[in-house]
């Protein structure tokens, strides 16, 4: 079984390494956990977009909660780091538009 694979920024080296595992070595409870992933962000998406597009744990948690799904404090961790991640990608792309 071969290790996790590490995929860099080449084109901002100041981004720190994001650590993914190779798709033969996942299990189908990984990749239902990707999924479980992407609803709860579509969620928390909505949540933020309206809020006026303020991202905090508050607001996200409250509307995972609200959708009836369980949220431990480790997934909003993680959650919140992703959020973080594409709100900070989405204003570098607003700023290369400018």
């Amino acid at each position: 079984m071969a290790g996790p694979v590490t995929v860099t920024d080449a084109t901002n080296p100041e981004v720190s390494p994001v650590t993914t595992t190779p798709v033969t070595d996942r299990t189908v409870a990984d990749r239902s956990d990707d999924r479980d992933t992407e609803e709860l962000l579509e969620i928390a998406n909505k949540a933020v977009q309206e809020a006026n597009n303020r991202l905090t744990r508050q607001i996200v948690a409250q509307a995972i909660r609200g959708s009836n799904r369980t949220l431990s404090s480790d997934t909003l961790t993680q959650l919140m780091a992703q959020l973080r991640e594409q709100q900070r990608q989405n204003q570098l792309a607003a700023a290369n538009r400018d």
